[in-house]
């Protein structure tokens, strides 16, 4: 249920064009919206912070790859160290930032009485994933749900502080949570070693010329017979 939950404010609410939209999106789903910035900036990712006073529940959903500025987070992808192990550098600045930004509100809200719960997609599932992280310290019980969460982060002690309170939705061979640099230089690498499949596309291009030849090649009739006196 939690993660049903999760979902449309992760994929649709996250992604709102305006506000007028991310509150419509967000009332569908029982809650108001509270806080927003839907313009991504350098190492500054769309957000939307919405709320659920009968559930006590409130809510920060991190958009995922949009548009250049989010790319440019994308493309930050060297590791560096982040809480006791590594994370992904640009993953790791925005995370930085939302802490900056959004710490002393949901603490508020904390402070009311609600729980406070961190979604997100694609980018915005590893920066919200990190983002948990920094947060555990002053708000111990949150929780991260991030669906096609990339490899956001390595080490063993931060891995095991994230298992107990990230949880990461992965749709079936979805690429995205599986690509890291190291899996991307070793498929490059295979796909450089990899020949036998120059003969077997040889093989096919000559059937097809086979077969366009035998398609456009004319055909010959033989000449119609004359007529003699004989066959009168």
């Amino acid at each position: 249920e939690r993660l049903l939950r999760a979902a449309p404010l992760a994929t649709k609410v996250a992604y709102a064009a305006t506000l007028v939209d991310a509150q419509r999106l967000a009332s569908l789903q029982g809650y108001q919206l509270l806080y927003a910035e839907l313009t991504a900036k350098r190492a500054r990712p769309a957000f939307v912070v919405v709320g659920c006073r009968a559930r006590k529940l409130a809510v920060l959903a991190v958009r995922g790859t949009y548009d250049v500025s989010d790319a440019m987070i994308d493309a930050q992808a060297h590791g560096e160290p982040f809480a006791g192990g590594w994370a992904h550098a640009g993953m790791a600045a925005a995370a930085r930032w939302l802490f900056a930004e959004l710490r002393t509100p949901l603490l508020q809200l904390h402070a009311d009485g609600y729980a406070i719960h961190l979604v997100g997609h694609s980018l915005g599932g590893g920066v919200a994933s990190l983002l948990t992280v920094l947060l555990r310290p002053t708000l111990p019980d949150v929780r991260c749900v991030g669906f096609a969460t990339p490899a956001a982060a390595a080490g063993g002690s931060l891995l095991a502080s994230m298992r107990e309170c990230v949880t990461s939705v992965v749709l079936r061979n979805d690429m995205v949570p599986r690509m890291t640099l190291s899996s991307v230089r070793r498929l490059f690498a295979e796909l450089g070693a990899f020949t036998e499949w120059t003969e077997d596309a040889r093989d096919d291009w000559d059937a097809v010329v086979g077969r366009l030849k035998s398609l456009w090649a004319p055909q010959i009739r033989e000449a119609p017979r004359r007529s003699s006196t004989r066959d009168a």
